[in-house]
């Protein structure tokens, strides 16, 4: 068998705004070790959020199966300015752990600058995004034309269109279109730009697929095949039909998603045989994703939180403390942390004036009558998480403010208001001897 990559599917995190696929990550990455391919990329609609698990799980896969990867990338819509009436698809790939993060830019940027139309939130990305962001450092995004969603694809069939009614202004003017955007695409990512093709039997996808060997060979840019996989086999077929059709009524599915699955090395050469593709050039674009598959870097996105740094008080070093029965605070009190040693004189403080009599227990530490942060302090913090954000340099941040209140009547009534009015995915309650604890949360808070 040749050894292949699919560098174009997509995982449930594509539903962030339209149902759109049933396929987990693992279970996709699972899939593709069982096809035997070499890899295989997450390329999920705009969105980035599969990609820790995925990142994660494929060391975990490594253990037997040492030379497989999971490519990272993002199915961008590319667009030369907002809004804009087309929403053209386009697939972006990191090589890096910079790579990503200039991914993680673009994305930001599509989200922050989001606008509706149609009842639908658009989250493009614009061509001078991308020459802003990776002008001064190229050589890190691997890009592919994605599929007939694309501006290659849509050009095509419009080109064709003009061809048949023989209609030679709209001819020239569609080979200038094709022309001017694979132009820009090799002189963004040079060598690592690939026209892509799908293994659809639709007449659309036929038509398409036929002249896009001829483009490639013009322009002198190599092809490969990709999946656009929304589910995970031919089987699945029905069970994603019904789940994109399980919302806002009847969808037309039938032709856009009938070959969207994960295929193997003979389905592609089959369905790819009514565009005419031999079986040596299938077995050559297999080689191109080969291609693709040896400029990917084994990196990790793990790493350790990153703590804001505050400007604190700075104690002076105690390095003859009398409580010798705390060697940890006697550490923290000579620590070269002087954010430590704040910490630690400031908590000694509140516990003397507790033992001498000076304050009441109640009076201790912070009024939580009152926010943590006022209003103009909240709203900064905001500012700096949205320009971090902006930059790539984070997944996510938790902004949170602190306040109590009084409280009389039934907590566990209020938690079941809570779980009808305003449900999260992680609530619980509980009762003890002497205390009683309700809440909410996106993700999980402790783990028993």
């Amino acid at each position: 068998m040749v050894n292949r990559v699919d560098c174009h599917n997509h995982t449930h995190y594509s539903n962030i705004r339209l149902l759109d696929c049933i396929n987990r990550p693992k279970k996709l990455i699972d899939r593709a070790v069982e096809l035997g391919l070499s890899g295989i990329a997450i390329t999920d609609h705009e969105c980035l959020s599969a990609h820790p698990e995925a990142n994660i799980y494929q060391f975990e896969i490594q253990k037997e199966h040492p030379d497989f990867k999971v490519i990272l990338g993002n199915e961008i819509y590319l667009v030369d300015e907002r809004p804009f009436e087309k929403h053209y698809h386009f697939i972006l790939l990191a090589k890096d752990l910079e790579g990503h993060k200039q991914l993680r830019q673009l994305s930001s940027r599509a989200w922050m600058n989001s606008y509706e139309t149609k009842r639908m939130e658009r989250v493009d990305t614009l061509k001078s995004d991308i020459e802003e962001i990776i002008k001064d450092n190229p050589g890190h995004l691997i890009a592919s034309t994605a599929c007939l969603g694309s501006e290659l694809d849509a050009a095509v069939m419009q080109l064709i269109k003009y061809e048949n009614m023989g209609f030679k202004e709209g001819i020239a003017q569609e080979k200038n279109h094709i022309g001017s955007f694979i132009t820009w695409c090799k002189q963004m990512f040079g060598e690592d730009f690939y026209i892509e093709c799908q293994p659809g039997e639709s007449q659309d996808q036929v038509i398409v697929n036929k002249r896009l060997v001829s483009i490639a060979k013009f322009f002198n840019v190599k092809m490969i095949v990709t999946c656009d996989s929304h589910y995970l086999t031919a089987n699945d077929r029905p069970i994603h039909k019904s789940y994109l059709n399980s919302k806002e009524g009847e969808r037309e599915v039938d032709a856009f998603y009938a070959y969207a699955y994960l295929h193997s090395n003979d389905e592609i050469y089959e369905h790819l045989k009514m565009s005419e593709f031999s079986k040596e050039f299938v077995d050559e674009m297999f080689n191109n994703s080969m291609e693709i598959y040896n400029k990917i870097e084994n990196y990790s996105l793990s790493h350790k939180q990153t703590i804001p740094k505050v400007e604190v008080k700075d104690y002076p070093k105690i390095n003859d403390w009398s409580e010798l029965d705390y060697p940890i605070l006697a550490d923290m009190l000579n620590s070269e942390d002087k954010v430590e040693r704040y910490w630690v004189n400031e908590c000694l403080n509140k516990l003397e004036k507790f033992t001498s009599g000076a304050v009441a227990i109640g009076e201790i530490g912070l009024d939580y009558s009152q926010p943590l942060f006022n209003k103009e302090q909240y709203c900064d913090m905001v500012n700096k998480a949205k320009n971090h954000i902006k930059e790539g340099d984070i997944f996510q941040i938790v902004l949170s403010n602190r306040l109590s209140a009084p409280f009389e009547g039934s907590l566990f009534d209020t938690y079941r208001r809570l779980r009808t009015i305003n449900p999260s995915p992680y609530m619980f309650y509980f009762s003890g001897t002497d205390v009683e604890v309700a809440g909410a949360s996106p993700e999980t808070l402790v783990k028993l």
